[in-house]
């Protein structure tokens, strides 16, 4: 167990597993684990406390590395499977041939001939087989392959024509340990190397001895060696490779030669990015012409993205990795866009930046500026507009979109809208919003041309749906970003693709019209766009409503309870914008969408009656269809209904707009009066028992206003109060002490009762 997961200070990972691999091999040399001989909470202190792992004694030097490497205490610097895999204890470890085939050399050989060596390989053949016979399992035992898979008895290779060398697991029984790799091999490999340091050499020279170029002679030592199995590149190699790109006069060599060495050696990426060659690969773009080279440079930035490790590619970054990635994207000012000359450039540039801004990979910020500084950096170089003009340029290809490239362009432009507010408002400044909006237009054509090619338009509604969701966390920022979207027609763009995403895109010359694909997810992003573009003015609601935002925001309501909350505020919000509309289209719209009806249905909902009641009476004031249709019995009796069972807060707050709605218009008072239930006037007897109830100065005043509002309407008061017995309930305020201190509560009442010839139920003290 690696000590990272028994302190708890890091969640398992592959760096877990070499450590334990550590101790499979040691337990496999020794045939005991590390720590075998302590208590079980004395082993786990053991392994926080030390370094390593004791070690055995007699353990080569090779095998020795090996295990240090995988026992680095610190999981970031422990070494990798790749690294392991090439390490030379398991590279250049000789296997025996099996025991049948050593059987039948020893027969061919004259008596006598047997070297000390080959006894000694034989002696310790046995004692290594006599030590895994413990673990083998019975003959009966049906195995595939049985025991004879270890490379213990494998014929996968032959030997070597020179002395004999051991296998790594049988310690100490070289004839010399200090070299494990055996001279000639060791001596191929150092020509290699010297070799491959020439040809460099050779290309950082102002005055070359040969014309010959260095590319063709360099393919051949790597194709000849294969050299991407090893640290083919030195330190030496790798100096003069940057010196060569520091020459004008081989440029475009030194790129190929570098593009080749990094795509053949496994380590050139992490040697190269330490030694500092991104600002040269950087200083380059300025005087580069040509796609080729263009795309040649991308295709060095992505082996640098994938191939470096999480230390070297930071240090990649923050020399100037960053800003490479940025420059090789398709920049706002160029007026031909085209992806022919940006194909492997712009994607290796948006791979980078996606990989960089990954919440999910924080490790690459390890020790670095922090994400919220990185993406400020990345706004001020002006990255989230040429990523937007990428994008646009991969969609708009003359034979059929990029889609790898508007993939990984998209995601990182998404990432890069996870910021902070001063990264959020340049993404919604023009330069960066118009672009992100023009393909957002466009978006209903380019299913529509999907759909005449025969694919289901899938990729193109999820590429939708990415980009609005960026759009929504820009605009949850701040007003400063709601007003540049709202200057450069987000309002107008965001309406007409949720009006296609709900009735569908035109198919066969527009005549028929099919269903988008994944119409709920982008209705998710779409309303709440909406909500945050338009509730803070009403100019944007104007905007909204004559684009035809309320008869789509009324589909959501009743097709999708999640989006009610953002669709209803506006749609209330519309009517007080209706209520100041001269042109009356913004209230046409409103008809479109429902009408009274679909506010009065909200009038039976507790979270939603107050603003309704209010957007109603608003509107009411500007559209006298609205107060006949207020007047209709059903809605009479919703009011009604929602006036006697509410209590609490929202009782409180239902009787200014209900007190509004009686002053304004006589109509509504005579349908309340009108509604019946198991008692006549049954909008006057709960305006009693409200009396009586709530004590609250505030409520009662509320209250005696609207029932004064109500009595200037009906022809004979008097009556009314004697039929309803709300007289006494009057009188019972005028002589309560509670009502003491309430002076316009008691004066209120009081005139009331002056106001309709009720005089004899007065107090002699009033």
């Amino acid at each position: 167990m690696a000590p990272e997961i028994i302190e708890m200070s890091a969640a398992p990972s592959a760096a877990c597993d070499i450590w334990s691999l550590g101790c499979t091999i040691l337990e496999l040399t020794t045939g005991k684990p590390p720590h075998f001989d302590l208590a079980p909470m004395a082993a786990l202190f053991r392994i926080v406390q030390d370094d390593i792992p004791r070690l055995p004694s007699g353990v080569s030097k090779a095998l020795r590395d090996f295990l240090l490497r995988c026992f680095n205490r610190e999981a970031a610097l422990r070494a990798d499977a790749r690294g392991l895999l090439s390490h030379a204890w398991l590279q250049y470890a000789p296997v025996r041939p099996s025991r049948p085939e050593m059987q039948e050399q020893d027969s061919c050989e004259p008596t006598g001939t047997r070297t000390k060596a080959n006894k000694l390989m034989v002696d310790v053949d046995s004692q290594v087989v006599g030590m895994f016979d413990r673990y083998r399992e019975n003959e009966d035992d049906d195995i595939e392959n049985g025991f004879e898979a270890f490379a213990i008895e494998s014929t996968s290779r032959k030997l070597l024509n020179h002395e004999p060398l051991l296998d790594p697991f049988a310690f100490g029984s070289f004839k010399d340990d200090a070299d494990f790799i055996h001279g000639i091999v060791r001596e191929r490999a150092s020509k290699r190397r010297e070799g491959l340091d020439l040809l460099l050499f050779e290309l950082a020279m102002p005055v070359r001895k040969e014309k010959a170029p260095v590319l063709p002679r360099l393919l051949r030592i790597l194709k000849a060696h294969e050299v991407g199995h090893e640290r083919a590149l030195s330190e030496i190699g790798a100096t003069s490779l940057v010196e060569g790109l520091r020459s004008p006069g081989c440029v475009i060599e030194a790129l190929q030669v570098t593009h080749t060495v990094l795509f053949c050696s496994s380590d050139a990426a992490n040697i190269l990015a330490e030694m500092g060659i991104a600002p040269l690969l950087l200083a380059l773009i300025p005087a580069i012409n040509g796609h080729q080279v263009l795309n040649l440079l991308g295709a060095i930035l992505n082996i640098f993205c994938f191939r470096c490790t999480e230390l070297s590619l930071r240090s990649f970054l923050f020399s100037g990795g960053l800003q490479l990635a940025v420059e090789l994207l398709v920049s706002p000012n160029e007026e031909h866009m085209s992806m022919s000359r940006c194909t492997a450039a712009a994607l290796a540039g948006a791979t980078l930046l996606q990989r960089t801004l990954d919440a999910k990979r924080p490790k690459v910020l390890l020790q670095g500026p922090s994400r919220i500084a990185l993406c400020r950096v990345l706004a001020l170089r002006d990255a989230p507009a040429k990523l937007a003009t990428t994008l646009e340029a991969s969609l708009q290809t003359n034979i059929s979109p990029d889609r790898c490239t508007a993939d990984v362009t998209s995601r990182a432009l998404a990432a890069l809208s996870d910021a902070d507010t001063v990264t959020k408002e340049t993404i919604a400044a023009p330069r960066t919003a118009t672009v992100v909006l023009r393909i957002l237009a466009a978006f209903p054509k380019r299913v529509s041309d999907a759909w005449d090619l025969g694919v289901d338009g899938d990729a193109d509604a999820a590429l939708a749906v990415r980009l609005l969701k960026a759009l929504k966390v820009v605009c949850m920022s701040s007003a400063a970003a709601l007003d540049s979207l709202a200057a450069c027609g987000a309002i107008e763009t965001v309406v007409g693709v949720l009006e296609v995403a709900q009735a569908g895109a035109s198919e066969i010359n527009g005549f028929i019209k099919k269903a988008i694909p994944r119409r709920d997810d982008l209705e998710d992003q779409l309303v709440p766009i909406v909500y945050y573009l338009c509730r803070i003015e009403h100019s944007r609601l104007a905007r909204a409503a004559r684009c035809g935002a309320a008869m789509l925001l009324a589909v959501c309501v009743a097709r999708r309870r999640h989006l009610r909350q953002f669709a209803l505020a506006i749609l209330c919000e519309l009517c007080h914008v209706a209520a100041n509309d001269e042109q009356g289209d913004i209230g046409a719209e409103l008809w479109r969408g429902g009408g009274v009806r679909l506010y009065i249905r909200l009038l039976a909902e507790t979270y939603w009656c107050v603003r309704a009641l209010a957007a109603l009476n608003s509107w009411l004031k500007a559209d006298t269809l609205v107060e006949a249709a207020m007047a209709e019995p059903h809605c009479a009796q919703s009011i009604v209904h929602m006036f006697h069972r509410l209590d609490g807060n929202e009782f409180e707050q239902i009787l200014e707009p209900l007190l509004d709605a009686c002053e304004t218009s006589p109509c509504i008072v005579r349908a309340l009066l009108s509604v019946h239930t198991k008692f006549r006037h049954r909008f006057i007897i709960d305006i009693g028992e409200k009396l009586e109830k709530h004590t609250s100065a505030i409520i009662r005043k509320k209250l005696l206003e609207i029932l004064r509002s109500v009595l200037s309407v009906v022809p004979a008061p008097v009556i009314l109060l004697l039929a309803t017995r709300l007289d006494n309930v009057l009188v019972s305020i005028l002589t309560d002490d509670d009502t003491a201190n309430q002076v316009l509560v008691i004066n209120l009442t009081a005139r009331i009762l002056h106001a309709n010839s009720a005089d004899r139920f007065l107090p002699p003290a009033l």
